[in-house]
């Protein structure tokens, strides 16, 4: 059984089953996949989840697409990765796609550690994070963890203007995950939590940080106007102020990340 409800250890389990009927164009049951974790078929779906979640990030076919019910032969109310109208031209991409070129993503689950137990250890021990990556191995996984590790972090909310609906929130990267090391990559330090506006504006260079962890927005006189009352609001009105720290400053973005990034984007 799946510790503690770990459904990405769960998902860790079931995957050779799905790459195996994959490989053999094969549907699956949810019954069928019920003893390997084992769980009731009513609860398949919550460790198809990760899987399928996994997948949308990678951009690879729906895996989960084969297993349906088994009644109804199409997959439950919670499969969202693929048109359900034209759900045959998804199970022949799974069929057709090389499962046996990845490398079970959730094996860093197996000894019961969940996406949460991984983000409280990087918040707690931040230069645990190549350690945690090597664990992961899958960049979806860890973007995931990454998040997490944020959300914790930040308090659950956005560095530059507060926003707390969780839904909006994510992780940026302050050097991008492509110039990242792989401790860079799962480090909270080179992470702000920010509301997805804010993210975007983040990643075009048109607001960042200083090393003061003031907010610098490319445009504070408002000469590239006109600007909206919201958009003064979430970006000019916001030069110059503090962003939101840690409470853990041992969490706090990295100077050295923080001039990495500067320097990518050319401010001065």
């Amino acid at each position: 059984m799946p510790n503690r409800k770990n459904w990405d250890q769960a998902a860790g389990a079931i995957w050779p089953a799905l790459t195996s009927a994959a490989a053999e164009r094969n549907l699956l049951r949810y019954g069928e996949i019920a003893h390997l974790i084992p769980t009731n078929p009513l609860s398949v779906g919550r460790a198809l989840g990760p899987i399928q979640s996994y997948c949308l990030d990678a951009n690879i076919p729906p895996l989960t697409a084969i297993v349906v019910g088994k009644t109804t032969g199409l997959p439950g109310s919670g499969f969202v990765a693929w048109d359900i109208d034209n759900l045959e031209e998804g199970i022949e991409g799974v069929f057709r796609y090389p499962w046996d070129t990845i490398a079970n993503p959730f094996t860093g689950f197996a000894d019961g550690t969940t996406e949460a137990g991984f983000a409280d250890e990087l918040v707690t021990y931040p230069d645990a994070a190549e350690g945690v990556y090597s664990r992961i191995k899958n960049r979806g996984v860890a973007q995931r963890v990454f998040r997490r590790a944020l959300l914790k972090a930040y308090d659950n909310k956005c560095c530059m203007c507060g926003l707390s609906f969780e839904s909006a929130l994510e992780a940026a990267h302050i050097v991008p995950w492509g110039e990242s090391s792989p401790a860079e990559r799962m480090d909270p330090r080179n992470g702000l939590l920010l509301c997805s506006t804010h993210h975007r504006m983040f990643d075009a260079a048109e607001i960042t940080i200083d090393v003061d962890y003031k907010i610098e927005y490319f445009d504070p006189e408002g000469s590239e106007g006109p600007y909206s009352a919201a958009d003064h609001s979430l970006s000019i009105s916001l030069h110059g102020s503090p962003i939101r720290l840690p409470k853990k400053l041992d969490v706090a973005p990295s100077m050295f990340a923080v001039n990495r990034r500067r320097a990518m984007d050319e401010w001065k």
